[in-house]
Parts: C-alpha cells; sequence; structure tokens
C-alpha cells in the first residue's frame, strides 16, 4: 500500500509510477553470402569478358601487321620506280644513235649505203616463199 503523505516532507513518497518505455529492436542486416548460381554468372560473365577482350586484342595485333606489311611494300614499290626509272634513262641513252654508231665502230662494223639494205616482210603462217623478201640495188 501506498502512503499517502500530505505535507510531510520527512517521508518519501513511494509512487508506482509506470514508465512505459518503447523496447527498440535493432535489426541487423547481415549481408546474404553469394548462392552458387550468381557465383557460376559471375564466373562466366567474367571469361566472356577476357575471351572477347582476347579477340579484340588479337584482332588489333592482325591489323598492326597488316599495316607494317603495307608500308614495307610501299617502300618496295618507290625503291622499284625509283630503279625503273633510271633503268629507262639507261636504256635511253643506250638507244642514241651516236652511241650506237660508235659502238658498232668499236666492232669493226662498216657502215652501208641504203642500196645495199634487205628489208624482209613480216611472215604469217602460210607458206611463203623468197619472193617476199626484196633486195634493194
Amino acid at each position: 500500500m501506498a502512503f499517502r503523505v500530505q505535507g510531510n516532507l520527512a517521508v518519501k513518497e513511494n509512487v508506482n509510477r509506470n514508465v512505459y518505455r518503447k523496447k527498440t529492436q535493432i535489426t541487423v542486416n547481415r549481408k546474404k553470402t553469394i548462392s552458387a548460381p550468381e557465383k557460376l554468372l559471375y564466373l562466366v560473365a567474367i571469361i566472356m569478358c577476357v575471351v572477347i577482350a582476347g579477340f579484340v586484342i588479337f584482332k588489333n595485333a592482325q591489323i598492326y601487321e597488316s599495316n607494317t606489311k603495307m608500308q614495307q611494300i610501299s617502300i618496295d614499290i618507290q625503291k622499284m620506280e625509283k630503279e625503273n626509272k633510271n633503268l629507262k634513262l639507261e636504256v635511253r641513252k643506250m638507244e642514241d644513235p651516236k652511241r650506237l654508231i660508235e659502238y658498232a665502230e668499236s666492232l669493226n662494223f662498216a657502215l652501208t649505203d641504203e642500196a645495199n639494205v634487205l628489208q624482209i616482210s613480216p611472215t604469217t603462217n602460210n607458206s611463203e616463199t623468197t619472193e617476199d623478201i626484196a633486195f634493194k640495188d
């Protein structure tokens, strides 16, 4: 029983106060572990990424190799063009009539008149006789 104290300060009043506290529940969220199918899915995704990256790198290597071959071929073409120009110049020098005359004289050939020139017509598959060959006198 509770005392009823009226105005007496020497006695402590025993008051039963019901204090209601809200009970708070602490929820602990634990991280879920990765399940086996998820792990398998991640593994397959990683493997696919590696395969695609490898394929891209391989193709880039092939493109680089082709480009270097093309550059080497273009360098070779330029060298051949220079060589062809030099050979054409040499052919022009060799075809010069003055040089031909000097070369013929060095081989002891004699210059002839046009009267002694032998002309031969081009032959065909038909059997042609010596009538096609004309001598100029």
